[in-house]
């Protein structure tokens, strides 16, 4: 299929099967471009993407033979998207109901228009199992994770980790052998919950979602990302009852905290003179990059780092990193993140590294670049260092003459 025979093919759709108050699923329209592999769509609730996007991917695979591959968190919600696809199909003018039905196996729900296989529903935790049918996987190369942004406590532990494995089994194909797109894609579905999803952190999103404007879609790299406010969704709800008028579910919109959050100029200043320490965490890293002289310090949490200096766990040892034993703990560490002494790359990094997770918040950070300074550059720490003290003396004697002759 030709890029102007697709569009046309997504508009008619669009036109035919979409009213106008409901998401318009935008992404779409950019599904054969083959710089872009991942989809993401965020809004606020009832704004119909969930139901728009699936309804359209099932008629896509009906039409033209390209599978999706519908993923939820947990096992106990694969038969709730079952019955999602029971209910687009019930009122969809396209697809009869009785032409929909289902077959169960150990490891996902496979769905069949009449006698074909158009798509098939899994859960994240089948992810090692799914290895072994990547066979069956592959002729559904859309994978689909909706509601992938739920409360904070709700996240999987390696839930980025079981979609890229996920995604593996499924990318087996060289791009003749893949129908329409050439390449798996992977679509992202859900509301403004938190900034605490693995996948938001895998793929780098969080600054990205501060700046974007709502109401737009824009790519960034090999990422299309689209935020919605939906008004006229939100007249259909009753917001009165929680008082949700302004809540992140409402506005389609993250509540961002920017307290401690790096601004232009800090990061301008930091980056002026850079150094860079890596930590490697049990399933991510911490990465600290501080002006060489003013000890100016941010710190972010990333998903993959080629090497790293530091290390917390014992296993992960090598001849380059060295072991974050108990010295470079302290409770009272705590006190520095209290009193504002670091600045973060973003929100997903703050709440990462001060609620308590792997005790980062007793991270003796201060003692970590300090050593590292030493390690690698000892005659210029001790000159910064000496610069370093004199600044401090400075600031506090301004403190305590603000504080006693305000």
């Amino acid at each position: 299929m030709e890029q102007e025979e697709y569009l046309k093919y997504v508009d008619d759709f669009r036109k035919n099967h979409i009213p106008k108050k409901y998401n318009q699923i935008k992404l779409a329209n950019d599904l054969l471009d083959p710089e872009l592999d991942h989809y993401m769509s965020i809004s606020n609730r009832a704004d119909g993407k969930s139901f728009n996007y699936l309804h359209f991917f099932m008629n896509l695979a009906i039409d033209h033979g390209v599978g999706f591959t519908l993923v939820a968190r947990h096992y106990t919600l694969q038969v709730a998207l079952q019955q999602f696809i029971r209910k687009i199909s019930d009122k969809s003018k396209i697809i009869n109901e009785k032409d929909i039905q289902f077959m169960r196996t150990d490891f996902y729900i496979m769905v069949l228009w009449r006698d074909k296989q158009i798509g098939l529903i899994t859960d994240l935790n089948k992810a090692t199992d799914l290895k072994y049918h990547s066979n069956t996987l592959e002729d559904f190369p859309i994978l689909i994770y909706d509601e992938f942004l739920a409360l904070e406590g709700d996240y999987l532990p390696d839930e980025w980790e079981k979609l890229k494995t996920i995604y593996s089994s499924i990318n087996r194909q060289d791009e003749d052998s893949v129908p329409v797109i050439k390449v798996p894609k992977l679509v992202y579905l859900g509301n403004a919950v938190n900034f605490s999803s693995p996948i938001l952190a895998g793929l780098e999103m969080f600054n990205i979602l501060e700046k974007h404007k709502i109401n737009t879609v824009r790519k960034y790299g090999n990422i299309l990302l689209e935020m919605n406010k939906n008004e006229a969704s939100n007249e259909m709800r009753n917001l009165r009852a929680f008082n949700e008028k302004q809540d992140d579910m409402t506005s389609g919109k993250f509540t961002i905290n920017y307290y401690q959050i790096a601004n232009d100029s800090q990061r301008i200043h930091i980056k002026s003179n850079p150094a860079f320490i890596t930590i490697k965490l049990d399933k991510s890293y911490l990465k600290i990059m501080y002006h060489r002289e003013t000890f100016t310090m941010l710190l972010s949490v990333i998903n993959f780092s080629e090497s790293y200096d530091y290390n917390l766990k014992l296993k992960d040892n090598t001849i380059k990193s060295i072991f974050l034993s108990e010295k470079y703990f302290d409770p009272k560490q705590i006190k520095k993140f209290i009193r504002g002494t670091y600045l973060f790359d973003n929100n997903f990094s703050k709440d990462f590294i001060t609620e308590g997770f792997q005790n980062l918040e007793f991270l003796k950070i201060n003692k970590i670049v300090r050593e590292y300074e030493l390690l690698n550059n000892p005659s210029q720490f001790e000159q910064n260092d000496l610069v370093y003290n004199e600044n401090y003396k400075d600031r506090t004697k301004k403190a305590l003459m603000t504080k006693f002759f305000d």
